[in-house]
């Protein structure tokens, strides 16, 4: 605990995480209240705090080296992300920024804000190069660094960000664009999901998932980074995965507690970043379903101080019935009491902290257990080593439920190792 506590693992946003985004170097940002905090895999490393409102959205730049945060007090800061100091402040818009994002060269942020207004800026020398009207303040940019956005007549323009020029006008929708990042085609999300085939200029498809799920309405949404199936969060806490070309719904990912999920980021690890209204980052395989690690929500802190409270009050409890026994060598018994006071916490964090990499192991370590559990039990000189197999084949039942969508598997020798548990606690009690 007191490493976890040195390292910044305890840190936990303040409220409502509104952003998130991630740089090549794996290191994430999210904003809460009106600061930033960078996180390491579950450390958090700095908080940047310079906004005088709620930060609501957040962006690397492409190369790493700054971040841009947009704020409800009507400013734009860029950070540099190496000594962590402000860089610049922008202040163009009259209302709440609601939307940046740096242009692929990073030469530009773009800003879209709740006055109706969409700048773009040349962020060094502080200077807005292009002034939109906008009807929706979210944006995307393409990998050729083409911008996209809802005008305020409720037409869907492609603006080049190299010749600060409308390409063209796709034709007249109203919602948020993204665009898919293999394929030409841009998905608008209305009341109804629309697919837009760039090339033509035509509508290749749309997709109502409230229909289709009977789910309730869509906070935010993206693409995979394959570009195959569309990401959306919903408000309630759920994120649907869904294959927009067949209209498939492929997996649900449950975690976050009845709230909103309001963005996403991808790292290189082939995982989904969500953020959320419950205060967390939740870092996920999407393409398994696999909960692999939460952060900032204080959970990781509850969990280590009830297992550190139940680690001493067990051990606490075996020791006094041990010294009642041993009226012999105290010195010894203390001693020993230590030693098993230090390995149950020790044995309790290795499995905290590995968690998600056991757990492409536990079913065959749970079933390998449970078996050896039922031959010492039926044995006569080997039945005490049941001691150990049991709570092994508990401890991997509680990682691969904790870690794993796919529970079914392990419901038959979880109930075989709580009937061998009962059988334990029985011996234990009568002795």
């Amino acid at each position: 605990m007191f490493y976890a506590s040195i390292t910044g693992q305890f840190e936990k946003h303040k409220s409502w995480v509104y952003s998130v985004d991630i740089n090549k170097q794996d290191i994430v940002v999210s904003a809460s209240e009106n600061e930033l905090l960078l996180w390491n895999k579950r450390k958090c490393t700095d908080r940047l705090v310079g906004h005088t409102d709620a930060i609501k959205t957040v962006a690397f730049s492409h190369s790493g080296q700054q971040i841009a945060s947009g704020s409800i007090d009507k400013s734009i800061k860029v950070w540099s992300s190496s000594d962590k100091k402000t860089i610049n402040t922008l202040n163009g818009h009259s209302k709440g920024v609601n939307k940046v994002e740096f242009s692929n060269a990073d030469k530009y942020i773009i800003s879209a804000g709740y006055d109706d207004k969409m700048l773009i800026w040349d962020w060094t020398n502080n200077k807005v190069v292009k002034e939109l009207n906008i009807k929706h303040t979210n944006f995307s940019i393409n990998n050729q660094d083409v911008l996209a956005y809802i005008d305020s007549s409720c037409s869907l323009i492609l603006f080049d960000l190299k010749s600060l020029s409308v390409i063209k006008v796709v034709g007249h929708f109203c919602g948020s664009p993204v665009f898919n990042p293999q394929k030409n085609i841009i998905a608008i999300k209305d009341s109804v999901f629309t697919f837009i085939d760039l090339n033509s200029n035509s509508v290749l498809s749309t997709l109502d998932i409230k229909k289709e799920n009977s789910v309730c309405e869509v906070s935010t949404f993206k693409f995979t980074p394959d570009g195959q199936y569309l990401v959306a969060g919903i408000w309630g806490g759920d994120i649907e995965i869904w294959d927009w070309q067949k209209k498939l719904l492929i997996r649900t990912l449950q975690g976050h507690n009845l709230s909103s999920v309001d963005d996403f980021s991808f790292n290189s690890k082939n995982q989904l970043i969500s953020a959320s209204g419950d205060r967390s980052l939740r870092f996920w395989n999407w393409n398994t379903g696999d909960l692999h690690m939460i952060v900032g929500d204080g959970l990781f802190k509850a969990k280590l101080n009830g297992l550190l409270s139940i680690s001493i009050l067990l051990t606490l409890i075996a020791g006094f019935w041990a010294l009642t026994k041993n009226t012999d060598n105290k010195l010894s018994s203390y001693i020993l009491l230590s030693i098993l006071s230090c390995w149950s916490l020790g044995i309790g964090l290795v499995v905290y902290f590995y968690k998600s990499t056991l757990t492409k192991y536990a079913t065959p370590i749970i079933w390998t257990t449970t078996v050896l559990s039922g031959l010492f039990f039926f044995s006569v000189w080997l039945s005490w080593l049941a001691l150990f197999t049991v709570p092994i084949s508990l401890l991997f039942c509680y990682i691969k439920m904790t870690t794993s969508n796919d529970k079914t598997k392990i419901y038959f020798p979880l109930i075989i190792n709580l009937v061998f548990c009962g059988i334990l606690c029985s011996f234990v009690t009568s002795a």
